[in-house]
């Protein structure tokens, strides 16, 4: 669960073995190449069309295709078949009779544009001996619009039936050129696997534009993971032994591209990680430390077992309805695993859509000793003030240990970085600082004067440590305003956190309104229309509410993942890694 370590590397080959080369490294797709141009802007010449020209031909298609077609376009084709669709002379023939019939299809509709106006197009003129050329015909649309000055339109001349013949004529015409498109929608399969096959080779081809290229070499540069160095290795030496990967020192300055790699369960935070940007080579991947912190206050913003089961269900269905993969849409499975914990944290909490015990089902409740009913498994009552200050001090505890953590993980990345000393100066000694503090109120009264020494000394190492890089005699003065700092930061950061309290706090509280409202209109109607108008405002105020709190819930948790916790030991702004493979069918 890390960045994935980067070798820079030189792939040298025979001229001969080109193409073999740039067909193997696309294949296998595990290495970035440098100065890689655009594939998108490239045509290549080695098929008689391109990709825009289908892209074009898809979407004129689409709309006629039945519904067997589009599902064997959502199967996935095999490299032999995109390979053999690609070509097939069939796709050519197909595009060239759409484009005639795109071009028949356009003169027609000029021709009912005429003919609505009464003007027979220079065709149909021909079949009217009576009629001069240009003649105007009184059309209904005419005569309503003669009829709007008053005064009835003149008797309609014979030739008024060639202009409604001639219409009926090509509205005939038009749907056969639709009903062809509809018949030749039957090989949008044939040509979307032609228009990736077409991708692929203009990836080709931009790779080729990006090799260095000697009088019996060529050479492609770029960079792989370290782990796949020898694989890659041997693989092209199975191509010939006239070729090899070699390891090349990067540029001053040149940064590695980034590979995050976490187990399964951690793939669905990689999707809040990314919001920020990647890590920098160097830096620590944040996605392991922020997701027990991350689902924790998404679940207390929620505060609501009952919120939090409707989510997991609807995203449960969602991702089985639309057969969503982990590793391609981890937004919705993180969503989904918020719903679950929100579901078990929010238990204690005793939220069930808003209502009281009173309200809810007999099976939800129980009588307890001081003859007070509670929900199952409710410890805290978020409606009364011990329930309310207890989740007050959980967020701001919460927040201490959340930048105590960032601040540990500050002193670990410059260690990393070869700054173990910095690190231990600047980022751990406020945790002995925190660390004492903590023991003074909690210790017991006969070691309370300890606890104060142990404070007074970590305040001098905070103050010696903070002044870290300046000259000795200097260290106390710039160490005194970092203790100022530290302090100020960590008062506003901490008091950061009691936005868990107020978000928490305001779904209880919107979805006990939505209970109002829904019993109050309700009741102003008799029973036959109140109990339908109710159950209309229940569901949609709480869809709305959910809706609201869950978007509310995943933005404020990431906010204090963003700038109080990553602002401790996290840059980012890491360049993504960028492989060199056959693209996916859209």
């Amino acid at each position: 669960m890390a960045i994935v370590p980067m070798q820079k590397v030189a792939v040298v080959a025979h001229k001969a073995h080109e193409a073999e080369l740039l067909e193997l490294l696309h294949q296998e797709g595990v290495m970035e190449i440098s100065e890689l141009p655009d594939s998108a802007q490239i045509n290549t010449d080695a098929l008689p069309y391109h990709t825009a020209e289908l892209d074009h031909v898809i979407a004129l298609l689409m709309p006629h295709a039945a519904k067997e077609t589009i599902a064997v376009l959502n199967d996935p084709a095999t490299p032999a078949e995109i390979a053999k669709a690609g070509k097939s002379d069939k796709v050519r023939t197909i595009i060239d009779r759409i484009h005639t019939i795109e071009q028949q299809d356009s003169e027609l509709k000029q021709q009912l544009s005429e003919l609505d106006h009464g003007r027979l197009p220079e065709d149909t003129s021909k079949l009217a001996a009576s009629a001069d050329e240009g003649t105007y015909f009184t059309s209904p649309k005419i005569k309503g619009d003669l009829s709007k000055f008053g005064g009835d339109a003149a008797p309609a001349p014979a030739s008024a039936q060639v202009v409604a013949a001639r219409s009926a004529e090509v509205h005939t015409m038009m749907e056969k050129l639709h009903k062809e498109l509809a018949q030749l929608s039957a090989e949008l399969p044939l040509l979307s696997r032609a228009r990736q096959f077409v991708r692929w080779m203009n990836e080709i081809e931009a790779a080729r534009r990006a090799t260095k290229v000697t009088h019996s070499t060529v050479t492609l540069f770029g960079w792989i993971a370290k782990s796949l160095f020898e694989p890659l290795e041997r693989k092209l030496a199975a191509i010939s032994p006239a070729t090899a990967v070699l390891k090349v020192q990067p540029d001053e300055g040149e940064q590695a591209p980034i590979l995050i790699k976490n187990p399964a369960w951690l793939k669905p935070f990689e999707s809040v990680t990314l919001l920020y940007g990647l890590p920098q080579s160097g830096e620590l991947d944040p996605t392991p430390l922020l997701a027990p912190f991350f689902i924790l206050f998404f679940a207390l913003c929620l505060t609501d077992a009952g919120y939090g089961l409707v989510l997991a269900i609807v995203m449960a269905l969602f991702i089985w309805k639309k057969k969503i993969k982990l590793q391609d849409s981890p937004l919705w499975w993180l969503l989904m695993i918020g719903g679950v914990l929100t579901f078990f944290v929010s238990i204690p909490f005793g939220g069930w859509f808003g209502m009281t015990p009173d309200q809810a089902p007999a099976f939800m409740t129980e009588t307890r000793a001081d003859g007070l009913m509670w929900f199952k498994g409710q410890i805290w009552n978020l409606g009364a003030t011990p329930g309310i200050t207890f989740l007050q001090n959980l967020s701001l505890v919460l927040g201490l240990i959340h930048l105590s953590f960032g601040m540990f993980l500050g002193g670990v990345s410059k260690g990393l970085r070869g700054s173990w000393i910095e690190g231990f100066w600047m980022d751990w000694t406020p945790l002995f600082l925190i660390g004492t503090a903590i023991a003074y109120f909690f210790v017991p009264a006969e070691f309370q004067q300890m606890a104060l020494i142990g404070i007074y000394a970590s305040l001098a190492l905070v103050i010696w440590g903070k002044g870290y890089g300046s000259k000795w005699y200097l260290r106390p003065v710039f160490g005194l305003l970092g203790l100022l700092n530290l302090v100020m930061g960590m008062m506003s950061n901490v008091l950061s956190y009691l936005r868990l309290l107020a978000l928490g706090l305001v779904t209880g509280a919107l979805a006990l309104a939505v209970n109002l409202v829904a019993q109050q209109i309700g009741g102003f109607f008799p029973p036959i229309l109140g109990i339908p108008i109710a159950i209309i405002i229940y569901i949609g105020g709480h869809t709305l509410n959910i809706a609201l709190n869950v978007l509310g819930a995943f933005i404020h948790s990431g906010r204090l993942q963003f700038v109080e916790f990553f602002s401790q030991f996290f840059e980012g702004g890491g360049r993504p890694f960028t492989p060199f493979k056959r693209s996916k069918s859209l």
